[in-house]
């Protein structure tokens, strides 16, 4: 099935390139762990920070191995001391250009820190400070999640602490053909959510139940879902729910009050 506004192909090629680098990334790794070090650190700003983010708390649940997350623009200007030349220290940019980022790393290569880390080709500022960069060109999220995890769960395993990885290595090949078999079975549903709303003046439980599926997830379709989808649906049947959602507000306070006098009468 064609997906609206999302360029299937590209995404599953990008995705392939991206399993691709799982040599590249298992050998830095492997070699950098080789060595003594007592924590790891991860470097990010904006939406490489919040990318970093759930890697680092999937590993805390494994290891008490210290491992820092830090906003490189706050890392400037706070107390560092707790990264050394024993710290392994991680960091992205698909551009390479980052400002905070460069600085951050800039000042770790100062203090003898090597950064180790992603960027989009040998050509970026990013890449002729990192110590052995990887080169990846798509960028995405959902595709730099990927070798963060790599990274992070490989660090795990040569510490004995995450023994399953090479069978959950091995399964993250078809990571992104299940992704966009998930996109194709939703991407429909919210669709056909939204028109029964607005052809029905529905509300999100009566929705709910001709779907068969909980509030939640009618309000995740249509909020989330179908605006990547179709952002002008979206808006119509939202403004079908919120004034529905207006009138129960008013048809309840008129219940409460009609409840009140009643009472007044007895």
């Amino acid at each position: 099935m064609a997906l609206k506004k999302f360029d299937a192909e590209k995404y599953l090629k990008d995705g392939a390139k991206t399993y691709s680098l799982r040599g590249e990334v298992e050998a830095l790794i492997d070699r950098i762990t080789a060595k003594e070090y007592d924590s790891v650190c991860m470097i990010g700003i904006g939406g490489t920070w919040a990318e970093w983010y759930p890697v680092v708390e999937v590993a805390k649940k494994y290891t008490d191995l210290p491992i820092y997350l830090e906003n490189a623009g706050e890392f400037l200007v706070k107390n560092k001391k707790h990264i050394t030349d024993k710290t392994l220290v991680f960091t992205s940019s698909a551009s390479g250009n980052t400002m905070e980022i460069l600085k951050a790393v800039k000042y770790c290569k100062d203090q003898g820190i090597n950064v180790y880390g992603f960027t989009k080709d040998e050509t970026t500022p990013l890449a002729n400070l990192l110590t052995d960069p990887i080169y990846n060109a798509c960028g995405d999220c959902e595709h730099s999640y990927l070798l963060y995890y790599f990274v992070m769960l490989r660090i795990l395993k040569n510490r004995g602490e995450f023994p399953h990885y090479d069978r959950w290595a091995d399964q993250m090949e078809n990571l992104f053909k299940d992704l966009l078999a998930v996109r194709e079975k939703f991407e429909p549903r919210a669709i056909e959510i939204a028109k029964y709303i607005i052809e029905h003046n529905a509300t999100v439980r009566q929705t709910a139940k001709e779907f068969g599926i909980s509030k939640s997830t009618v309000h995740k379709d249509v909020t989330e879902r179908l605006q990547q989808i179709n952002p002008s649906l979206a808006k119509e049947a939202r403004q079908v729910l919120d004034i529905n959602k207006q009138e129960r507000h008013i048809r309840g306070g008129l219940a409460t009050r009609e409840k009140y006098l009643h009472m007044g009468h007895h």
